[in-house]
């Protein structure tokens, strides 16, 4: 067998199926090996023999679409080196520990979950619904994103035009529909989410099959944000391959929502996953309002404080633009290079819808 070199720092490298790829500085020395994958209740892991560690290291691997985020820890399990601590938690290092992050967020979005469907218990759903369950073959990723949770009907265009304007592009519930993406298009982005939108509004069967398989760190490298239908619906699928995201949570009185909202009489109720659910005319308003509260709970259960914002566009007048910039902070492209001044700013006055 091959000497291996104790050359350090190296570039490590993964594939999806926890493929080993070991490169020198100089890149004149490469070695592969295939690791044993572990499938655990929660993201994916890789282990090989101690052989393979060189330099002295154990890597602690999350494997997203193209490679693994890699955390480093001593091959004698002693702990790391404070300056190395530091850049693993740092979210700008390429080395940034996804994986824990992900690993604290899975067990509490499955607490937040159980007891967002107790409270739901008494809403008058279908027999057919079924309950979030996390998608452990799902990778996460530890980009920055940005997604607006709130239900439809609170404010979420006004919350699209202010991202907008300080300099990010994502997707919008005008992106859902075949006929009318052309803000998609307008922004340089494929056709991504009809599909998606067109399979839910399958059978009960075919809706919970395609969410099952979706996965939501394909999205385009070039979205920023993404907001209403379908990633409403689908939030805590999101969110758990997303664990970093800064959530934007628009609310408004909820039985004045339920009033409002059921004139888009088609739409699907204010509940994760609703395959197979009736549309919201066919609920009473209480009981959307109810399923309404219930979701915003979620949202606040699952997402750490400091990287929630919730406004209430309906209650009073706001510069979005700032609060926005202010929430966002080094996450905004027109922003990494010190605060500069936009061409407007959104300001919005108290809704009234």
């Amino acid at each position: 067998m091959q000497q291996r070199p104790l050359i350090s720092p190296a570039f490590i490298v993964y594939d999806q199926t926890c493929q080993f790829r070991y490169i020198s500085p100089a890149n004149n020395w490469v070695s592969r090996l295939n690791p044993t994958p572990i499938l655990a209740d929660g993201p994916r892991t890789c282990a090989w023999p101690r052989m393979a560690m060189t330099p002295r290291r154990v890597l602690l691997l999350l494997c997203t679409t193209r490679m693994c985020l890699a955390a480093s820890c001593r091959a004698d399990g002693e702990a790391c080196d404070a300056e190395d601590q530091a850049l693993l938690q740092h979210e700008s290092n390429p080395r940034f520990n996804i994986l824990q992050v992900s690993q604290a967020t899975v067990p509490k979005a499955k607490r937040c979950a159980n007891e967002y469907f107790t409270k739901l218990a008494s809403a008058n759903l279908s027999s057919e619904y079924r309950p979030w369950i996390y998608r452990s073959s799902m990778p996460a990723s530890g980009r920055n994103m940005v997604i607006g949770a709130g239900m439809g009907t609170t404010g979420t265009h006004s919350v699209v035009v202010a991202l907008e304007e300080l300099g990010l592009k994502g997707y919008h519930f005008r992106d859902a529909r075949a006929s009318a993406n052309e803000h998609a298009k307008e922004h340089g982005l494929p056709d991504y989410v009809v599909p998606i939108v067109e399979q839910l509004k399958q059978n009960t069967t075919a809706c919970y099959g395609a969410i099952e398989t979706f996965d939501f760190s394909t999205l385009p490298g070039n979205v920023d944000y993404v907001s209403d239908t379908p990633f409403t619906e689908l939030f805590l699928d999101i969110y758990t391959q997303f664990p970093t995201a800064k959530v934007v949570l628009t609310t408004r009185p909820s039985l004045d929502w339920a009033k409002s909202r059921k004139k888009h009489a088609k739409s699907p109720p204010p509940v994760l996953r609703p395959c197979g659910l009736a549309g919201v005319k066919d609920y009473a308003e209480t009981d959307l309002a109810a399923m309404l509260d219930s979701y915003n709970d979620l949202v606040r259960c699952v997402v750490p404080p400091g990287n929630l914002l919730e406004v209430d566009l309906f209650a009073n007048e706001t510069n979005l633009t700032e609060t926005l910039a202010s929430f966002l902070e080094n996450r905004l492209p027109l922003f990494q290079e010190g605060r500069v001044e936009h061409s407007r700013a959104v300001n919005v006055k108290k809704h009234t819808i």
